[in-house]
């Protein structure tokens, strides 16, 4: 369980370390060009490590934990030691929320997207 801990924690921490590093370095510097870039070159092979290899080990029957919330906390976390105030959050709490809606919804429709695919095979066995 421990090493479990420690995968998801080094996987989160890297994912998100890199992402708020160089991606907006990348853009910055190259435009959108540079978006799409550092989307191929941080996110797949984090994707790959967490992901494909498992250094984010997901239970069968547990909820999905994905490499994107190491990135929004590292991004949070990042910006509130730069401004030494959560003022910020207050400012960013509607999108927050709004997220948050957002992937309550989009999990929802997943159950009945996957049920729906489910019977469909069950009928075409049938």
């Amino acid at each position: 369980m421990l090493m479990k801990i420690l995968r998801t924690f080094l996987g989160c921490f890297l994912t998100g370390l890199i992402v708020q590093s160089a991606w907006v370095a990348l853009v910055e510097a190259y435009g959108l060009i540079g978006g799409w870039f550092a989307a191929f070159i941080i996110i797949s092979p984090m994707w790959f490590l967490n992901h494909y290899l498992g250094l984010i080990e997901n239970e069968k029957d547990g909820a999905w934990i994905d490499m994107a919330i190491g990135i929004a906390v590292a991004g949070l976390v990042r910006d509130l030691f730069k401004v030494h105030s959560f003022s910020f959050a207050f400012k960013v709490l509607p999108v927050l929320l709004a997220v948050i809606a957002g992937g309550i919804v989009g999990g929802y429709l997943a159950v009945f997207v996957k049920q729906g695919m489910a019977k469909e095979t069950e009928e075409e066995k049938v």
